[in-house]
């Protein structure tokens, strides 16, 4: 997603500032936030069916509303497996090793 117009002239104003002032530290802090915040909004969500797990889960996940690995984000994950009809053990550590590496220590989604 690109700049507006309006954002480009108020970035282009806030280094122009900077730059009369000789302040070149500055306008690189500005440069650099700026180039934060747009990898920020340039990441994209990693969807479920892109992690490997077995087609009929991710069908059946996706049922129930979890499209992204962020959608399952706050949930104790192998309860809420135990609650899917005709979900058994085996298939419950198939999604959770392919789910793990995207999880905190604690089981929950990483922040």
């Amino acid at each position: 997603m690109g700049m507006t117009g309006i954002e480009a002239e108020q970035l282009g104003r806030r280094l122009a500032i900077h730059l009369r002032r000789n302040d070149f530290k500055g306008c690189q802090e500005i440069i650099n936030s700026e180039e934060r915040q747009r990898e920020i909004l340039d990441e994209k969500p990693t969807a479920i069916a892109e992690i490997g797990i077995n087609l009929r889960w991710v069908n059946m996940l996706e049922e129930m509303g979890c499209i992204y690995i962020k959608d399952l984000e706050g949930l104790d994950l192998k309860h809420f497996l135990r609650t899917v009809p005709d979900i058994g053990d085996k298939a419950i550590d198939e999604i959770l090793s392919k789910i793990r590496p995207y999880l905190s220590p604690t089981g929950r989604m990483k922040q």
